[in-house]
């Protein structure tokens, strides 16, 4: 199953989330993993990735990347290093993938189908500008860009620290941002707090000039039957993946 997103993409841009339904791993990877570094049988994992393979245009190849939630972006290009939370690309042929499992993934393409491009982001890539570095990469303006918000923890059930807290509310600030309305107290456990991913990740990209942006409204962690939840599962669970590619 996958989820496509709801958004004014021109003709010629292929995106997709999928879910945890409808491929051949086991266990706690059951059944659509996607990541071969969660301990997940490899042979599955490459089955998994080759049933990804036929949703996107005959010959296209995946850039999968070894995410390190930083800032470091890359081209979906096999020249390109793999070691990055964000890419994108203006071939087709090529398709740019994010692996999420809690964190956000955001997609962007340009009105006029010349680009695409996809991050992966938490509270720690978004501290070290994952998606204004991304935007600033991509060979587009960025006033005819759109992106869209793929699953991610909902803001009901992301907890964070005090020190967390602090440490967004001033990236919030130095971008001349106020952290009202990011963050609420948690009801259960003194000094955590309840953070907004998505929102947080929409004030990053309107910072960067990007007005158009589309939200899937999905939590992760909520929807055990549907997605993987890094948190939810305690770390023993599988990766989606959301992908975005130029048809032609």
């Amino acid at each position: 199953m996958f989820i496509k997103p709801d958004w004014p993409a021109p003709e010629g841009v292929i995106a997709f989330t999928t879910t945890k339904l409808g491929g051949v791993s086991k266990g706690d990877f059951e059944s659509l993993n996607l990541s071969l570094n969660v301990g997940d049988d490899p042979l599955s994992v490459k089955k998994n990735r080759k049933l990804i393979e036929q949703e996107l245009p005959r010959g296209t190849k995946i850039k999968w990347l070894q995410q390190e939630h930083g800032g470091v972006v890359t081209k979906a290009d096999p020249s390109c290093p793999e070691k990055a939370d964000a890419l994108w690309t203006n071939y087709s042929g090529w398709a740019c993938a994010i692996q999420t499992a809690d964190c956000l993934p955001v997609l962007f393409c340009d009105i006029d189908s010349t680009c695409v491009a996809a991050a992966h982001v938490g509270w720690r890539g978004l501290l070290c500008d994952v998606l204004e570095n991304l935007i600033m990469e991509v060979p587009a303006n960025p006033t005819r860009m759109i992106s869209w918000l793929g699953p991610r923890i909902g803001p009901e059930v992301f907890e964070i620290g005090e020190e967390v807290r602090d440490e967004i509310s001033v990236w919030i600030l130095n971008k001349g941002g106020s952290p009202e309305g990011f963050f609420k107290d948690h009801p259960k456990i003194s000094k955590f707090y309840l953070a907004d991913l998505a929102r947080l990740a929409k004030f990053a990209v309107s910072v960067a000039g990007i007005s158009k942006i589309y939200d899937s409204n999905c939590c992760s962690y909520s929807q055990p039957q549907l997605f993987f939840s890094h948190r939810r599962d305690l770390g023993n669970t599988g990766r989606m993946a959301t992908l975005i590619a130029l048809s032609s």
